[in-house]
């Protein structure tokens, strides 16, 4: 995106036809919004292409979807009214043709790639964010416009057809530009009437404590507040595949209940699976809890750092899984020196089944460890500072720990990729989006309080420490604030809801 571009604000029509109701308008809408685009069907008439607008209509379109740019505002209206909002992105379908507009526009024809005549994913050289998804299926074929999200979606919407909103009286447009002081003044009224006095006191304060009694819609509730804080939508229904993804791993819910305890929800030992002699061993996992405040902590990282680490990092992490996915298909065996010289053992790369940012180096003819522990993380700070690490011991120096076994492998990993390593320097003209996402943990107290009151109190005098720890980490960069107080109060009216906001 152009950083010294002023950002404009456009409203995107979506009536099926100049007669059409605003109630026969939601179904576009709705479709919109679950595609997280602007859809419009403009097209030259041809001999293959019938029944079409005429040409007037769609070069006036096609003519303001050039004015559309990364990073402006949409406005989606049906009719007359405006229901959501939402940011402009580059397309999210890869093109299966790129062709340029200007040529489209200036002799009203498609050159073969009319709808009528081909099928598939359209880009444009001078408007790299309009596009054309000419495919079959539900979502038909038409122009588009993606956006991160629509946010703050009022399906009744409210006016906005006056004149005075706008910066052209051009109505029989689809794309509309608004003045900047009107769409500021829409953006406020979206989200003032969207998100409601219980998101806005759990925005202030971090926290929030929903009581009641059983079947009152404690957890029905907290649910669509964290739809609505992440996403600017209040139900599932309407959030695009892509969403319902990440909802799982920006969202959590835990609920307490008797047989509940610090192991489930810190981390304690779990059996591992039988290896091939039928032994059972036991490792640390994670809990539920702490769990989610590394993903939290990962989140905050990473929207810190500049584009070019962002960058640097994602293809480190590509270079780690591409040597995990190749290692363990191959059951590639890799040699290491023992900390004992003269003494070689060797080692092969084994999943991690429950925690995506870990891998285990496996130990081959050793009684006494039979497999290391390896934090991609970790491994991606070796990655960075690998002109300076020329033995295992460096790895000690850099993390500044006592020496620890899992260091040896890492080396040896390193030794493995580093010639891939020096090719990833100096990255230039990034093109890439990353923001500090909101995260939502939420957790039900059931009987739980009257029946373990000591578990229950100490469960949460744990979350403070290590909130704590973390903001004490990350500075100021992870705004969470419990207070003991409030909870103390509250935490014995079963059965209660506890909902944690970090962003």
């Amino acid at each position: 995106m152009e950083e010294d571009r002023i950002t404009r604000y456009f409203t995107f029509k979506h009536r099926p036809g100049s007669g059409a109701t605003e109630d026969e308008c939601m179904e576009y809408v709705e479709r919109a919004i679950k595609l997280n685009s602007a859809l419009m069907q403009y097209e030259y008439s041809s001999p293959q292409t019938k029944n079409h607008q005429d040409a007037v209509s769609v070069t006036r379109n096609w003519n303001q979807s050039k004015k559309i740019k990364e990073g402006d505002y949409l406005f989606l209206r049906g009719g007359d009214n405006i229901h959501a909002v939402g940011r402009v992105i580059k397309p999210r379908k890869t093109a299966d043709v790129v062709l340029r507009m200007d040529e489209i526009i200036k002799d009203n024809d498609h050159k073969g790639y009319s709808s009528d005549e081909y099928d598939g994913c359209i880009h444009f050289q001078d408007s790299p964010v309009f596009y054309e998804d000419l495919s079959d299926g539900d979502n038909e074929w038409g122009q588009r416009f993606d956006v991160d999200s629509w946010k703050y979606y009022n399906p009744k919407g409210f006016y906005a057809k006056s004149d005075d909103n706008y910066v052209s009286k051009d109505k029989y447009s689809v794309i509309q530009e608004l003045k900047k002081e009107k769409a500021e003044q829409f953006i406020d009224r979206l989200k003032n009437g969207f998100m409601g006095e219980d998101i806005k006191l759990l925005e202030n304060t971090k926290n929030l404590i929903l009581t009641g009694a059983p079947g009152t819609g404690k957890t029905f509730l907290a649910k669509r507040m964290a739809l609505k804080m992440l996403f600017g939508k209040d139900s599932e229904k309407l959030l695009s595949e892509q969403e319902k993804e990440e909802l799982k791993i920006r969202c959590s819910f835990v609920q307490f209940h008797p047989s509940y305890d610090y192991t489930d929800f810190v981390e304690g030992l779990r059996p591992t699976p039988p290896d091939e002699n039928s032994s059972i061993g036991f490792e640390r996992k994670d809990g539920v809890f702490k769990e989610f405040c590394k993903r939290a902590l990962i989140n905050i990282v990473e929207a810190n750092k500049t584009d070019q680490e962002f960058q640097k990092d994602t293809s480190f992490q590509k270079i780690i899984e591409d040597f995990i996915d190749e290692s363990i298909a191959e059951n590639t065996e890799y040699e290491y020196e023992k900390r004992s010289k003269g003494e070689t053992n060797k080692f092969i790369i084994e999943e991690h089944t429950t925690d995506d940012n870990s891998f285990y180096a496996k130990i081959l003819e050793n009684m006494s460890y039979e497999k290391q522990l390896i934090s991609k993380t970790d491994l991606i700070k070796v990655f960075e500072k690998a002109t300076d690490i020329k033995r295992a011991t460096d790895i000690q120096r850099l993390f500044q720990t006592r020496y620890k076994y899992q260091y040896t492998f890492m080396f040896q990993i390193l030794e493995k990729l580093r010639e891939k390593i020096n090719t990833i320097k100096n990255i230039e003209n990034v093109d890439i989006k990353k923001q500090r996402k909101k995260i939502l943990f939420s957790s039900s107290m059931k009987s739980i309080a009257a029946k373990s009151p000591k578990f229950s109190a100490s469960c949460f005098s744990l979350l403070i420490r290590v909130i704590g720890a973390k903001k004490e980490k990350c500075k100021r960069n992870m705004p969470i604030r419990l207070e003991m107080a409030i909870f103390s109060k509250t935490v014995f009216m079963s059965p209660t809801t506890f909902i944690l906001s970090a962003q």
